[in-house]
């Protein structure tokens, strides 16, 4: 941050440097601006802040005599440097009228008679920044703007590179005010462009790729389009003419502005879409190129693809272009480490590279530019070469192509009887391929969210399904068992009961996920994702639920103690469903289940939202032992311990769940929950508050309206001192709650 504030005796030490007709005590602080030493730097750093602050005009006058008359040359460069880091736009509107007259006259003489390029290279950046400036501020510089159209009809490097990098560097925001200053010149500038772009000095020619690209606009929004299209066709060129001159790092920079072209103004390379896709793919496709040009090349053909405009160009490319677009990220596909996947950890990317991830983005824009018509016989002509081929990268290759071209394909593959067929024998063969990236890579295939996956699950069910559990029991690297695991957790919830009992045999999946339970070799992240597809299974089925409970329960008790949060929070949502549905199963279990509930609900992290979670659902657990096997516990104590417990906030279904279950117990005047004297009624009205007070958070609509009824009706039976008291006993937010709901004054 630039202080407003330096000492007396800062400013006084600033002017003196700036006023003197010396230049050596400048030239010292320019060697401490750029020394090694921090404490150096930051003194001279604040002397020249101090003097952009507090004499703007005089630094902007020292600056320039010192560019304009340092007799070394390093001097003079240093210069040109401090001229950029004082930023013209913070000093430029502080010149007085005489004063901006005076620099401008300074510089126009100073580049005149400038006779080292490197201290001119420096410098344009400044002069770009200053002509901005003053075009933004509504002024003028038409005798700086003559003398680049100028330069640029002179047959002299340095006047010609120098106009060159001016125009390049142009800031962005004032790029068009300037064309238009330029206009009445536009004959001379094409003119100089072209002769720019041929010559035979390649650092002109590289400033005037920058500088086709900045004016562009001056020749792009005349009626005469023809300028444009000459200047972008020289331009093109000239780039690959570099290539085979073998200037690589020369032809980098012309593609980088090429990128900017298309970036800036893609209309303009509609003709030339298949001329430089052709000629992009050989650059990348080289044997011979450095990578970066490579990437280069990549790069300009990916933001091409991006570019809104050109996409009807790119849809009516020949097959062949396509082709070699859809190749590039297919090789990307490739760099991937071959990292065991013996730990176990949520993320996906173990061993993926930068170079990977781009590869997936520019998968999934050609997918989206060219559509399924264009990009779906090129895939499924490469994917039984990619599937096929020795190197385990391809086939994962092979399978990832799959996922991202079934995000923006599904509907033509699922229709094309041949498609759909290749698509599930790849993924039955590749469930027991001997390299486990690959295996991984097809069960997680199965749990992408795409039509094409939902299909399969509806259409081959009778393929796939048995596949996925026959994998459960197999030992595997601990990574690919988890998703072998989240594969059959994903297709159990896609589908229906019914399918559930039709199409599966339940019987042999769940003995599997009771086996994998059992296994504790298995990651804990596995045995969480089984907990959680038994669960769903018993959810649906009741199933199932009471021939099995004798057999989970104990997995269910053991897991509620372990050290992850997630596996609690799936084991004591399995005690729930179990004590809901698991019948007489239950009732040899109840003593321990309670024991371990209320572990659980004990010492939450509160820090761990998964824990909250868990907490929550061992409170719904107890409920439901309170509502299915009173009979067996004592219901007097149990049922006031957990109302104790509510409301429940951190898990949500569960909380409209209990909540709910709690209006049915008080519609019912439940005793134990009550109690004798009805001891437990301020707190449950002060539960049917706070769940109102939150509004759907904790509750259905109907819950919320079962619950105002209920206190509408405690209101009206109820003694008139218990009420009292309670109401007494209720916090200020309850009291207006329940104003709001109850009439008082009947």
């Amino acid at each position: 941050m630039e202080s407003s504030h330096f000492s007396e005796q800062l400013q006084e030490q600033a002017f003196e440097i700036l006023r003197s007709n010396d230049i050596r005590p400048m030239e010292t602080l320019f060697s401490f601006l750029f020394s090694n030493q921090e404490s150096q730097r930051s003194q001279a750093y604040n002397l020249l802040l101090c003097g952009k602050l507090h004499h703007p005009c005089l630094l902007f006058i020292k600056l320039l005599f010192m560019i304009r008359y340092a007799t070394d040359i390093e001097t003079r460069a240093n210069t040109a440097h401090v001229l950029r880091f004082v930023q013209v736009q913070n000093l430029w509107p502080k010149l007085s009228p005489s004063a901006q007259v005076n620099v401008k006259t300074q510089i126009l003489d100073f580049i005149k008679i400038e006779d080292s390029m490197f201290v001119l290279r420096i410098v344009c950046g400044f002069l770009s920044e200053l002509v901005g400036e003053i075009y933004k501020c509504q002024g003028e510089w038409k005798e700086f703007l003559e003398f680049l159209a100028g330069s640029l009809a002179l047959n002299i490097d340095k006047f010609q590179e120098t106009a060159l990098l001016v125009f390049a560097n142009l800031p962005n925001d004032c790029r068009r005010t300037i064309c238009e200053a330029l206009f009445t010149r536009i004959d001379l500038l094409h003119l100089g462009l072209l002769r720019s772009l041929s010559s035979e000095n390649v650092d002109v020619k590289v400033a005037a790729f920058g500088a086709v690209v900045s004016l562009m606009h001056l020749f792009s929004s005349s009626l005469d389009i023809d300028r444009s299209n000459d200047l972008t066709r020289a331009m093109m060129m000239e780039v690959f003419d570099l290539l085979k001159c073998k200037k690589e790092d020369c032809a980098q920079k012309g593609i980088q502005e090429l990128i900017k072209l298309v970036m800036e103004e893609p209309q303009i390379l509609k003709p030339y879409v298949n001329y430089l896709v052709l000629h992009m793919l050989k650059i990348a496709e080289s044997g011979v190129l450095k990578d970066e040009t490579k990437n280069c090349a990549i790069q300009f053909l990916m933001t091409m693809l991006e570019a809104d405009d050109l996409a009807p160009a790119f849809q009516i490319l020949p097959s062949e272009s396509m082709a070699g677009l859809f190749s590039i990220p297919m090789r990307m596909l490739l760099a991937i480490k071959d990292e065991a996947l013996m730990g176990s950890v949520q993320e996906d990317d173990a061993g993926k590279t930068d170079t990977y991830s781009y590869g997936l983005k520019c998968l999934n824009q050609i997918s989206i530019v060219l559509g399924g018509k264009n990009i779906l016989p090129i895939a499924f002509e490469l994917l039984p070469i990619y599937m096929n081929a020795l190197e385990w990268q391809r086939r994962q290759a092979g399978l990832t192509m799959l996922g991202v071209i079934s995000k923006e394909c599904s509907a033509e593959i699922i229709l094309t009887e041949d498609y759909l067929e290749q698509v599930v024998n790849t993924i039955l063969t590749s469930f027991h391929d001997s390299q486990p990236h690959v295996c991984w890579a097809a069960f997680h295939l199965m749990q992408l969210a795409t039509d094409l996956i939902g299909a399969i699950q509806i259409i081959h069910h009778r393929r796939i399904l048995p596949a996925l559990v026959a994998a459960l029991d197999k030992k595997q690297y601990p990574r690919v068992e988890e998703e072998v695991a989240s594969a059959v957790l994903s297709f159990v919830k896609s589908i229906s009961r019914d399918s559930l009992t039709i199409f599966i045999d339940l019987d042999n999946l769940l003995r599997k996920l009771l086996a994998l339970l059992k296994d504790n070799n298995r990651s804990v992240r596995c045995t969480a994702i089984a907990l959680h597809t038994f669960n769903v299974v018993a959810t649906q089925l009741p199933g199932v639920c009471i021939k099995y409970s004798a057999h989970y329960l104990p997995i269910l008790l053991e897991a509620c103690t372990n050290m992850n949060s997630e596996v609690r929070k799936e084991a004591t949502g399995g005690i729930r469903i179990c004590a809901e549905f698991g019948g007489s199963q239950f009732r040899y279990f109840i003593e321990s289940a309670l024991v371990k509930l209320g572990g659980v609900i004990a010492y939450p992290n509160k820090s761990c939202i998964e824990d909250l979670k868990a907490s929550d659902i061992a409170v719904c657990a107890i409920g439901k032992i309170c509502e299915f096997h009173r009979d067996f516990v004592s219901a007097a104590k149990l049922a006031p311990t957990w109302l104790n417990f509510l409301p429940i906030k951190d898990d949500l279904t569960e909380a409209k769940d209990v909540h709910n279950q709690l209006c049915i117990m008080v519609e019912r005047l439940d005793r134990e929950l009550l109690g004798h004297n009805y001891e437990h009624l301020h707190k449950i009205v002060a539960v049917f508050l706070e769940v109102i007070s939150q509004g759907s958070n904790l509750a259905t609509p109907q819950t919320l309206m079962r619950m105002k009824e209920l206190l509408k009706q405690i209101w009206l039976k109820f003694p008139q001192p218990l009420l009292n008291s309670i109401f007494l006993s209720l916090t200020a937010k309850h009291q207006d709650v329940l104003a709001a709901e109850v009439d008082f004054t009947s």
